[in-house]
């Protein structure tokens, strides 16, 4: 998933990516529901907002995810893997703690079809743990 306008401002900040680009899915996005979607670019050094963007500092967290092969990034298989992730944490009782995202790797664009490219990951507390 490419930013060029995104990593221009981040290199004008003195900043670069620390990891790969993700996408917070804060409500379902569907044909049918336009749910609200946060583009994230974690960076090691302070970048300041902007107009356009704005500045989140997540703590630790623990992550359960499925990783997927290019072949599979069409919506219906996405859409399975989110449901996946939600049954692993909901058969063992975790709560989860963020939104929902997807995790995309660089090589997106050059990977061949059996190639990890993207993951699934939901923030979740194991049962019993203590809020942070």
């Amino acid at each position: 998933m490419p930013l060029p306008q995104g990593q221009a401002r981040l290199r004008g900040a003195g900043a670069d990516l620390a990891g790969p680009v993700f996408a917070v899915y804060h409500a379902l996005v569907s044909e049918d529901s336009a749910g609200l979607v946060e583009v994230c670019a974690p960076t090691h050094a302070p970048v300041g907002p902007t107009e356009r963007t704005g500045v989140r500092i997540e703590p630790a967290h623990r992550e359960a995810y499925t990783a997927l092969a290019k072949r599979a990034g069409s919506h219906p298989a996405m859409a399975a893997a989110h449901d996946a992730v939600n049954a692993w944490l909901t058969g063992r009782g975790c709560v989860r703690t963020a939104s929902h995202r997807e995790v995309y790797h660089p090589n997106g664009a050059t990977a061949g079809p059996d190639e990890h490219v993207a993951d699934v990951a939901v923030p979740f507390r194991p049962p019993g743990a203590p809020r942070p």
